[in-house]
């Protein structure tokens, strides 16, 4: 903990623990390690009855399949095209058998070397390349998405 005082900074992590009744910091526990997620694909679907079906409604809303998500939180999105890009992106991640870590490089790999058309398969639509922590809050917002494995720690 760091007291500025005078316009001088000085440690007082010590006086901090006690005055608040704590012990060493020896005795903390380490903050836990992310897990990575595994997702299942059939879980993250855009197809009603066989046909692909992404649309932004305005920048906060998106329908992908039969389900909508709300991204109105996700303030970096300003523009519907982009919205639209998250979409075909969620469409075009293949969540089979990796992490979705390593499921967003191989998207981003995929629009570096091909642009939107990785995502859109050629189709017109007005879109902007999402970046991954986009993409990443949309599935976490998709009510279906199942994930089927964490790993923590390294371990699986």
């Amino acid at each position: 903990m760091i007291l500025l005082q005078d316009y001088v900074a000085s440690e007082v992590t010590g006086r901090a623990r006690e005055i608040a009744g704590l012990g060493d910091e020896a005795t903390d526990t380490a903050f836990p390690a992310f897990a990575r997620r595994e997702f299942d694909p059939r879980s993250v679907d855009a197809s009603v009855r066989g046909r692909r079906r992404i649309t932004a409604r305005g920048r906060g809303r998106l329908t992908l399949g039969a389900d909508d998500i709300d991204l109105s939180a996700l303030a970096q999105l300003a523009d519907p095209g982009q919205t639209t890009g998250v979409g075909y992106a969620l469409a075009a991640l293949d969540l089979r058998g990796v992490t979705l870590a390593e499921a967003l490089e191989r998207l981003e790999e995929a629009l570096r070397r091909g642009g939107t058309d990785a995502i859109t398969r050629g189709a017109p639509v007005d879109v902007a390349v999402p970046r991954r922590h986009e993409v990443a809050a949309a599935l976490n917002r998709l009510r279906p998405a199942r994930v089927t494995h964490l790993h923590r720690n390294g371990q699986g």
